[in-house]
């Protein structure tokens, strides 16, 4: 048998605190709600819950005659609330003064600290971790999706493992606070960097800014002078050597596949590290990229169409040139089709855009790629605080480690 250390206890099969119980929600939160008295003439401001314990946020008001025979209730402060279709992922939160007077679906049950047993900032970052997951999956009987409703009574009748003293409880989420706030100053200066970066990236993408050792006039060119499409037929089609475009500037990356792909439906062709890449559909929507050498030979349907670079472009000049928001944004107006329209290469090639010499494109892309750079550290060590939060909640919530009181 494991040794239980000095001033723990055994109990359901876990080494506890002695002075932590297993309770039940119903013996700590007792639901409320003050059902509205829709009037048709009046604006009512609605919440909602996030999921994955994003919390609150507002829907855009409505009056009283669009809400209609719908049973909504007043949101009051300090209250726990979660979305009961969506408790199994997490959908939880608090209410403050802030929401006090907006309403809430009966799908949005609020609880309140029954004889301040709990506090309800304990109680969101306990149903956050993956002990309280469990807890709302179980109490959400059903299939995956909509059935999967947070059953009430179950819920009310559901145990968790909480300090006694109110005062542990509130030392706990201090520390977690702490590192909320260091997570959203790190989330802040990287939004910062990256509104820089975009201020930076039109000003030299556009020539409104000069580098200073560089005079010369930029020449207009056609896109069809700079890229050449490559259509290199694969000779074997390769399941588990595709490709798909993210949008958003988010990359490219091997894309999963299914086994009952039928084999020769649709040509492939091979793609090499440092082709241009984009999405006929999603150009628009920022789906576009530059293959790196990782996913060199890897491959993708005429959909994803493919370019090489000739010898006076620097590739990630012309990256950051269409990755400005403003400019790949209005490239929709080329797009051809009924329905799901298209950008084909003919329209792309067709573009005609403003090319400094390649030395001065080097530089440009230098400078841009300096600020990437800063940005994914910033974002690594965002990562790295959330990990850590993560573990010291484990910790702290489980009672593995105590805090000094």
């Amino acid at each position: 048998m494991k040794n239980i250390p000095k001033g723990y206890k055994k109990e359901r099969n876990r080494i506890i605190p002695l002075d932590w119980n297993f309770v039940k929600i119903n013996s700590i939160l007792v639901k409320i709600g003050n059902k509205v008295d829709v009037k048709k003439e009046e604006s009512y401001q609605q919440i909602g819950i996030k999921s994955h314990g994003k919390g609150l946020f507002y829907k855009e008001p409505v009056t009283g005659e669009e809400l209609g025979n719908k049973s909504v209730f007043l949101v009051e402060k300090n209250c726990f609330i979660v979305n009961i279709v969506f408790a199994w992922e997490q959908a939880i939160g608090r209410t403050t003064e802030n929401e006090v007077g907006m309403i809430c679906s009966h799908r949005f049950p609020m609880y309140t600290p029954l004889d301040n047993k709990v506090d309800v900032d304990y109680l969101v970052y306990l149903f956050k971790t993956s002990y309280g997951k469990k807890v709302l999956e179980l109490a959400s009987p059903g299939g995956a999706g909509r059935n999967k409703t947070l059953g009430q009574k179950e819920f009310a009748n559901s145990e968790i493992l909480i300090p006694n003293l109110i005062e542990e409880q509130k030392k706990i989420i201090k520390i977690l606070y702490t590192w909320d706030l260091a997570i959203e100053k790190q989330e802040r200066l990287i939004e910062k960097k990256k509104e820089l970066k975009k201020g930076l990236m039109q000003r030299l993408l556009s020539g409104k800014v000069r580098l200073k050792e560089y005079n010369d006039t930029w020449l207009s060119r056609k896109i069809d002078d700079i890229l050449k499409e490559d259509k290199e037929i694969a000779v074997k089609s390769d399941i588990n050597k595709r490709l798909t475009v993210r949008l958003n500037l988010k990359g490219i990356e091997k894309r999963n596949t299914k086994n009952i792909e039928i084999e020769g439906a649709t040509t492939h062709y091979v793609r090499r590290a440092g082709q241009f890449i984009y999405g006929k559909q999603n150009l628009h929507k920022g789906a576009f990229a530059i293959i790196p050498d990782e996913l060199d030979e890897y491959q993708s349907s005429s959909d994803l169409p493919a370019f090489n670079f000739e010898k006076d472009i620097w590739p990630l000049w012309f990256y950051y040139y269409l990755s400005r928001e403003s400019y790949y944004k209005q490239l929709e107006k080329i797009a051809t089709g009924t329905g799901s329209k298209r950008i084909q290469p003919k329209e792309l090639l067709d573009i005609k855009v403003k090319v400094p010499s390649y030395e001065e494109q080097k530089k440009i892309a230098e400078i841009v790629s300096l600020t990437d750079k800063e940005i994914e550290l910033l974002q690594k060590e965002l990562e790295a605080l959330k990990i850590q939060k993560k573990g010291l909640m484990q910790r702290l919530l489980t009672g593995e480690v105590r805090v000094k009181l």
